[in-house]
Order: structure tokens, then sequence, then C-alpha cells
């Protein structure tokens, strides 16, 4: 046959006969345009096919002068996800380096915790890092602890003591002596410990913080210098997914802020 095809069927058995079965499929012109987005471009959105040209007397035409729209760079300037990717990542490294330094701390995309310690704090490149513990008073009165790691305040709490039943009269009157930190657990209340010399046996032994690790509290006190006040939680603070489960309570700054201590 010049203008059709042929087929040979096998031979039928007795009481067998074949059926010949034809269907007709089309496609509504919404649909026909989905389809050829969705060939054409990394996925077909409704506010691409509400802003399509239904009306067009040629449709082919339509679908051709899209594509050449696309590849326009004055009808269609091109994007680049290279820089998508690095304006909404947030790479961080431990010390700041010449490539892949740390975001300033008030800069749109900036981490933030509610704990007032990390597991940073414990152990970091074979590194030990070291609490300061200083009684004081806050503006109500109310005595307080001021604690602080390698030098800088981190938080005050109320009470702080020892689990350790042995270390029950134990007492931080020395402000200057450094605790080596150990066992340190990025949630709140989670473990947290200091290295001390127990009476009873003349050792040193990493032993934990009633209450675990505290939140960062600075109420009824001048803090330190350079203490940045956050939005409400919900605003420009959002709380980060990623982070749920493990109870860090970690944020994202979504827009930077303007205090005065950024500067």
């Amino acid at each position: 046959y010049d203008a059709a095809c042929e087929i040979d069927l096998p031979p039928l058995a007795a009481g067998q006969s074949y059926v010949l079965t034809t269907y007709d499929h089309s496609l509504g012109s919404r649909d026909e345009v989905a389809r050829f987005l969705e060939r054409t471009t990394f996925g077909t959105t409704t506010a691409d096919l509400d802003a399509w040209n239904f009306g067009a007397a040629d449709m082919e035409a339509e679908m051709a002068a899209f594509v050449s729209a696309q590849m326009d760079p004055l009808a269609t300037p091109p994007s680049s996800h290279r820089e998508f990717w690095r304006k909404r990542t947030n790479s961080r490294w431990v010390f700041s380096q010449p490539v892949a330094s740390p975001d300033h701390p008030c800069d749109a995309g900036s981490r933030w915790r509610r704990a007032a310690f990390t597991y940073k704090d414990d152990d970091r490149n074979n590194w030990d890092h070291y609490m300061t513990v200083r009684a004081t008073v806050d503006n109500a009165g109310n005595d307080k602890f001021i604690l602080g790691v390698d030098g800088a305040d981190r938080t005050t709490v109320s009470e702080f003591k020892f689990k350790n039943a042995a270390l029950v009269n134990y007492t931080f009157d020395d402000p200057e002596f450094q605790y080596e930190l150990c066992n340190v657990d990025d949630g709140l209340g989670d473990d947290i410990g200091l290295t001390v010399l127990l009476p009873d046996t003349g050792s040193w032994s990493c032993q934990g913080i009633e209450g675990g690790n505290p939140h960062i509290n600075w109420d009824d006190f001048n803090p330190p210098p350079r203490v940045v006040p956050l939005p409400s939680i919900g605003d420009n603070l959002k709380l980060s997914d990623t982070n749920k489960q493990n109870g860090a309570e970690l944020f994202i700054l979504e827009n930077g802020l303007t205090d005065n201590a950024c500067d």
C-alpha cells in the first residue's frame, strides 16, 4: 500500500475474532498551552496560564513568539541560578577566612539561637573553651550570675549550681577562675558541664549544671556592649524549620537590623 499500512495477523482459533477500535482525543486550549509550557520552561504556573493570549488567531505562531521572547535578553532578562543560590544560602565557617567568611550578625539571613551555649563551646578543633562565673546584682536588686565564655559574656542566671550532691556547698567566689566547658549540648535545658575539682576524690571531673543550658537573658540588667535586641518571633524573625526537632530553637533573621550596635 502506498497510502496506508498493513499488518499480518496470526490465524484465529475457532470461535475467535478480531475487533478494531479507534479513539478520538483532543485537548482544550488551556491544557494545550499548559503542556507546551511544561515542555519549554521549568514548569507551568497558574499565573503563566492566566497571562497567555488565548484569543490569538494562530496558536502555533503565538507559541513560537513566546519561545523567541524567552531567547531575547531584551524581552526576557536572563536570571542567574548562582545569584539566586548565593543570595539565599548562609555558608559559615567556624573561623573567619578570606573565603566563606561568616555573615555580619545583623545581616538578613543570619542565624540566631535562644540557648546561651552550643556544642562548639565544648571542644572545637581540639581547642578547649572556658567559662567564667561572676556574682553580681541586677537593676532590681536581685542576685545574679554573669556567665561568660572566653572573655565574652553570654547570659545571666539567678541560680547556678552543680547537680552532684557532693558539690552542694560549692561557691563560685572567684570571678576570674576559668572553668573548662564539657558535655555541652545545643538545646535549652540540655546538658552543660564544667570541669571542677571534686572535694572527696581530689580529682578533676566534668560535672553537670543544674537546669542545663540556660536561655540568653539580660532582663533587669545592663547588658554588655554590642547586645542587639531582636524583633518579635513571627515578624522579621522566623523559626528555622530544620531545627525544630533538636530543641536548639534556632531562628533566621529575614531582614537586616539597623540597631546602633550593628555598626
